[in-house]
């Protein structure tokens, strides 16, 4: 423009004869260079966690009681619904046996020429999760199921007879691949619509979310994508314990590795399934694998077993390098919810302070644009959050909070390294990415981009894949597909709950085992699947390597560990937590009795349990060991899985209807028949005295001179095999006491010489009164008291041996603290040796027990008896008025069933006629070597 006027000024001269001005033309200066911002590096991270392998496939199956009220309404029924493993995919295509089961379809991709009839139509009806197809026959009018698809169905059949039938939609025209391996198994229903005499089969087809295949052709697709890409997983990626082996692995493992090699991550974190087995059988599992894991807090004694704390790895992007670090923090709760840490001498630090010494050595020695913390454990999450410090991102939390997210962005403060606030948390369903930017001024993270990806069944499978899968499960599953429990009380659309569930496996333990009580850790969620379930779908939810144990309780501290285990075990059954007064097996605990509990290593070591039942255990030094892991029939470690499978089957067997029902039904509060062995008391005590015998000392005021040398032994036996039921209690009581002394300058003298035997019934059902705290119910008892020999008359005769035979009927109170029992009754009673000069004699008996625990298991107890008779017509000089009995003894454990007791007993009587009426007393003190227990002989 400049230009242009000056051209004007000199045009405008000329005109006016004006001189011309000289135009100087200036060279054009350059224009000034202004710096240029180079773009943002960016990095997409590809990251996965907590997936669980193959098993991971999930199903929902809905609208099947919408389903069962539009049948009913039609005038029909909804039968026979049950879930089943037999259903194959390929494609659109799906394809079923006859009978529903795995080995026919087995069976029939083994024969060849494989052809189909002619296609006949069907309806399907597509519904979320899953779709419906009915055929033959018709839907039912008040059926809503949404929109339909034509279908048809062609029924197929090889060359040795092998039948199956093949449905997908009418547009298809190929028929499918009929390589086994190119099919891949479905959770699937089926069901019989039945409309007066007509009955339709009814297939409905699950639909997987999250299936292993899907996810891995995701995952290759997202790695594929272009840009610098980098994939990590938090861990949990391989598939843990076995569902079809007890106490193995899962036989998918090799391929869960395979494909984290295939996939070549840069970082990865081990997680409790990839070390279930323990650090050296993981580290052998991954041996020529080059799988990059990553451990920040793991800390080993051998070093072959060390894993590096941390990984960095430079990214190359058109921007220019970007260096990123991950680090794997584990949860160290792991070091008791899996024993095999500790058994290979491998221990998980604390979560933050061994990663903080970490990520400071790594900032300082390698200054990194980010740090990438692998974790997907909630409680590490947590401390991660609060307390660590130059964490950026942490990935791999698996809390299910993304599957509204499409897409989440996020801006970043740009802080010091030693002032970065808590790291952000990437969450996940199974697969996500984030696109990481770095334009901070120090050029670290400014900005995060998170898009989860969920696995749904419309994306494609990888073949490869789905091939290794299909080959495992059709060698497995057509062993494991008899029905094993049966439909829920619920109706024949509804699924086993969770509650359930957990009912039934922790009933089935405590029959396996014999328990009194059962505690177990939180079990696996249960699938909901309607109908009855196989065997298969039995053991996907016992997928556990937890082995039973069993804990010998003293019954004076069981009632504290249950009171104090409510929370600490999830599932419990045979005895409540959290009560003051608890029962089990709706009996009313025993100080002096032992208890068993049932429990599993790793409920055990995963809470409080394990410091708590070490606390009840006794620890005295000639006790057996208080806990013991039980044999299964082939003599190994019995697993929850195996006692859960047992004790189903053998319900199935004994009652196939109602067995389920029954497990649900049965509660702590039952009383089932039981039958004891009381060992109440088997003593022995013995006493050798050496005197002097020596006539010079006989004038010695000094007892120890002059007694003669002495030898006493005594024993006492109380034994008794009790029935304790709702309806009835019944015992059968052997009892005897003997002691001899015997001097040097004399004949052995019995200081005790008496046994009885009884029998006594008593009925709980006729109680009364019904809420008083002191209660009573009839009772019977028929005994028979005798003596081992005769006693000897002053002029060397001897007495009639002692042969009562007695009846009792009366009242029984029931066990009230510390009573154990009071009793009171008429008493008939019956001189068998001396039948034909005594008559029977009527009169009364009032017998008591009472126990209390206290301190380091001592127990005292009281025991009295008393007996008075009528006069009768034939009274004489051995007949008495009343006899009374009592014992108080104090007993200190030795061990379990081992004590030294130091009692006292007192005997009083008085005669019925006049040459005997008077009052006599005796008393004895002792000390006693004494055997206690009860053993439980079949319940």
């Amino acid at each position: 423009m400049a230009a242009w006027w000056m051209l004007l000024a000199v045009a405008s001269a000329q005109d006016e004869g004006v001189a011309p001005v000289e135009v100087i033309e200036a060279e054009e200066e350059a224009p000034l260079a202004l710096p240029v911002a180079a773009p943002p590096a960016t990095v997409r991270l590809v990251y996965s966690g907590a997936s669980g392998g193959v098993a991971s496939a999930g199903y929902r199956f809905t609208g099947l009681a919408e389903l069962g009220a539009a049948v009913t309404a039609d005038g029909g029924e909804l039968s026979s619904l049950a879930a089943f493993q037999g259903l194959l995919a390929q494609g659109p295509w799906v394809l079923h046996a006859p009978g529903w089961t795995v080995s026919e379809l087995v069976a029939f991709f083994e024969g060849p020429e494989i052809t189909c009839e002619a296609p006949g139509p069907v309806v399907a009806h597509p519904l979320a999760g899953a779709t419906w197809v009915l055929e033959e026959g018709a839907w039912p009018e008040g059926l809503e199921a949404g929109e339909t698809e034509a279908w048809s169905r062609r029924d197929c059949v090889n060359a040795a007879g092998g039948t199956a039938r093949l449905l997908g939609p009418d547009h298809l025209i190929d028929l499918p691949d009929w390589t086994q391996a190119s099919w891949e198994f479905r959770q699937g229903l089926h069901a019989d619509v039945v409309t007066g005499d007509q009955s339709s089969p009814l297939l409905v087809i699950g639909e997987p979310d999250q299936e292993r295949s899907r996810t891995v052709h995701l995952l290759r697709e997202l790695l594929a994508a272009g840009g610098p890409t980098v994939f990590v997983d938090a861990g949990d990626f391989v598939d843990g314990a076995s569902s079809v082996a007890d106490g193995e692995l899962s036989l998918h493992r090799p391929l869960g590795f395979e494909l984290l090699g295939a996939l070549a991550p840069t970082a990865l974190a081990p997680g409790q399934n990839e070390l279930l087995a323990g650090p050296r059988a993981f580290l052998a599992e991954i041996e020529g694998l080059e799988l990059p894991y990553v451990a920040t807090n793991w800390a080993a004694e051998d070093p072959a077993l060390e894993l590096p704390d941390a990984l960095v790895e430079e990214v190359a992007t058109p921007s220019g390098p970007v260096k990123l670090a991950f680090i794997g923090v584990l949860d160290p709760a792991w070091n008791v919810l899996l024993p095999a840490l500790g058994l290979d001498g491998v221990t998980l630090t604390d979560p933050v302070e061994a990663v903080q010494e970490v990520v400071d050595r790594v900032h300082a020695e390698h200054h990194p644009d980010a740090v990438v913390a692998l974790a997907s454990s909630p409680s590490v999450l947590t401390a991660l959050r609060y307390r660590a410090r130059g964490i950026d991102l942490v990935a791999g939390d698996p809390t299910m909070a993304t599957l509204r997210v499409e897409e989440r962005h996020v801006r970043l403060r740009d802080l010091p390294v030693d002032a970065k606030g808590a790291p952000l948390t990437l969450a996940m369903d199974g697969v996500a990415t984030a696109e990481l930017t770095f334009g901070a001024s120090d050029g670290g993270l400014s900005g995060v981009v998170v898009r989860p990806h969920l696995v749904p069944a419309s994306l494609p499978i990888d073949p490869l894949v789905t091939s290794r899968i299909t080959e495992v499960r059709a060698a497995t599953y057509p062993a494991l597909e008899r029905q094993l429990l049966p439909a829920p009380p619920a109706g024949p659309t509804a699924a086993w709950t969770q509650e359930q569930w957990d009912k039934v496996v922790c009933e089935t333990v405590l029959e396996a085992t014999g328990a009194d009580a059962v505690l177990l850790r939180e079990l696996p969620p249960v699938t909901p699947l309607p109908g009855p379930l196989t065997e298969l779908q039995v053991v996907d939810q016992l997928a556990l390597l937890d082995v039973v144990e069993l804990h010998r309780v003293p019954g004076d501290r069981l009632t504290e560990l249950l009171l104090k285990a409510r929370g600490l075990a999830p599932v419990t059954c045979g005895a409540p937590v959290g009560e003051r007064k608890p029962k089990a097996h709706g009996r009313s605990i025993e100080g002096d009795r032992s208890y068993l509990v049932a429990t599993t290593d790793r409920t055990r070591l995963g809470s409080p349990l394990d410091a708590m039942l070490q606390g009840v255990a006794s620890s005295r030094w000639l006790d057996q060991p208080a806990m013991e892991v039980p044999n299964d029939a082939a003599g190994r470690p019995l697993t929850l899985r195996k006692a859960a499978l047992d004790g189903l089957r053998t319900q199935l067997t004994t009652d196939p209807a109602g067995g389920a029902e029954a497990l649900l039904a049965r509660s702590h509060k039952d009383k089932p028949g039981q039958w004891l062995l009381r060992v109440r008391q088997l003593s022995l005590k013995g006493e050798v005295f050496r005197g002097t015998d020596n006539e010079a000392f006989a004038s010695v005021p000094e007892t120890l001179a002059t007694s003669p040398s002495s030898y006493t032994l005594g024993s006492s036996v109380d034994v008794a095999l009790d029935y304790t039921s709702k309806p009835a209690n019944w015992d059968l009581r052997f009892r005897s006491a003997y002691a001899r002394l015997k001097t040097l300058d004399s004949e052995p003298q019995e200081t005790a010489d008496d046994w009885r035997l009884s029998t006594s019934a008593a009925l709980p059902r006729l109680t009364f009164p019904g809420n008083a705290p002191l209660r009573a119910m009839p009772y019977g008892e028929l005994a028979f008291d005798s003596e081992y020999t005769p006693t000897e008359l002053e002029d060397g005769g001897l007495n009639p041996r002692q042969a009562d035979l007695s009846l009792v009927l009366g009242l029984s109170l029931l066990k009230y603290r510390g009573l154990r029992a009071l009793r009171a009754g008429l008493l008939v009673n019956r001189d068998l040796a001396r039948l034909q000069d005594k008559t029977w004699e009527l009169g009364g008996r009032v017998d008591f027990e009472t126990l209390k625990v206290f301190g380091p298991s001592a127990r005292l107890s009281t025991y009295g008896a008393l007996d008075f008779y009528g006069n009768t017509s034939d009274d004489d000089a051995s007949d008495l008025r009343f006899k009374a009995l009592g014992e108080i003894r104090l007993a200190l454990p030795l061990a379990r069933y081992l004590d030294i007791a130091l009692y006292a007993q007192g005997f009083a009587l008085q005669g019925r006629v006049t040459d005997n009426d008077d009052i006599g007393a005796a008393w004895t003190l002792g000390v006693a070597l004494d055997m206690a227990e009860a053993f439980e002989v079949l319940r």
